[in-house]
């Protein structure tokens, strides 16, 4: 399942396009645009976040019920347990409640080491599944931890030191744009922790630098748990050499093993078309004329095209 703004689409493990789930819209089953969504097999559910409102379906993608959720992301824990994660402070400090399926709390989990109350907002905690477990990892504590309905259970450990934002740094009021440009630079290479995803011997990591308009860049990073070392990634992910079409860092790994990522068909119709595709050469030039073959039949309106990567051992 891959997600933009608008809609929601299935595909299968070959990469070919099955269908979408709902559509938007403001009349029932529909939604006003897509903030998250999360699926379970084994429960038979999907659940989508609108902008204004949620909704429910089924893995055929009919659509059953538009309930209130408890936070403003959720996620699946097992078939039968939903985590509702909220943003904290030193106000609000509970971060997880865990819930049934049929949304009745069961458990809550607070943040002991929670932001001051600022103008600036953090992006959400990343959340990840691996191995039919949910983890997950709060800002501004070290350790990501497997949610195991009333307990957190450590994970991994990141020593991110003093690499991170100031947990202090706020923006302060100004009329103009040079005043708030002042306050961005000297924060513009700390770093804030955008998402995790986890294989079964990879672990990939994606830092935002900066803030607002100038944070334009991402720190990558690649543990091997096997050799026990880390790895920087160029900033736009692996290079893809095998056929010299748009460079990959994993949207998401499913199945521990296969990394996914998709492109707009117009952007990568602009990649293939281009000059430095063109006098490119690659590790496998037939594979290069397969994607040109893939791209000639593409409209640029068609839906996203999905890149799988299977992962070596």
């Amino acid at each position: 399942f891959i997600a933009d703004d608008n809609r929601l689409l299935q595909f299968n493990r070959d990469g070919k396009f099955v269908k979408q789930i709902g559509k938007k819209g403001r009349g029932p089953g529909e939604y006003s645009g897509i903030m998250h969504f999360d699926v379970n097999e084994q429960a038979d559910r999907i659940l989508i976040q609108g902008e204004y409102e949620s909704n429910t379906y089924n893995l055929n993608g009919d659509f059953i019920q538009n309930p209130k959720f408890q936070g403003s992301l959720f996620y699946f824990c097992n078939s039968s347990r939903i985590a509702f994660y909220s943003p904290t402070d030193e106000k609000r400090t509970r971060n997880l409640l865990i819930t049934d399926k049929n949304l009745n709390p069961l458990y809550e989990f607070h943040n002991h080491n929670p932001r001051p109350v600022t103008r600036l907002k953090h992006a959400s905690a990343p959340f990840y599944h691996f191995k039919n477990n949910l983890y997950f990892k709060e800002h501004y504590n070290d350790t990501v931890v497997s949610v195991n309905d009333s307990t957190l259970t450590p994970h991994i450990i990141l020593k991110e030191g003093n690499l991170l934002l100031d947990k202090n740094f706020d923006l302060q009021p100004t009329g103009n744009w040079e005043d708030l440009m002042k306050q961005l630079e000297k924060v513009k290479d700390q770093l804030t922790l955008e998402n995790i995803w986890e294989s079964n011997r990879f672990i990939f990591i994606t830092y935002i630098k900066g803030v607002g308009p100038l944070a334009k860049s991402r720190l990558k990073l690649i543990y091997d748990k096997k050799t026990l070392k880390l790895y920087a990634s160029h900033e736009k992910g692996f290079i893809n050499d095998f056929d010299n079409g748009i460079d990959f860092w994993p949207a998401g790994v499913f199945h521990d093993s296969l990394m996914v990522y998709y492109s707009e068909a117009f952007e990568l119709k602009s990649h293939v078309t281009s000059n430095a595709f063109r006098n490119s050469n690659p590790l496998c030039p037939v594979e290069k004329k397969k994607l040109e073959q893939l791209v000639n039949s593409l409209n640029e309106n068609d839906n996203p095209v999905l890149m799988i990567v299977k992962l070596k051992e």
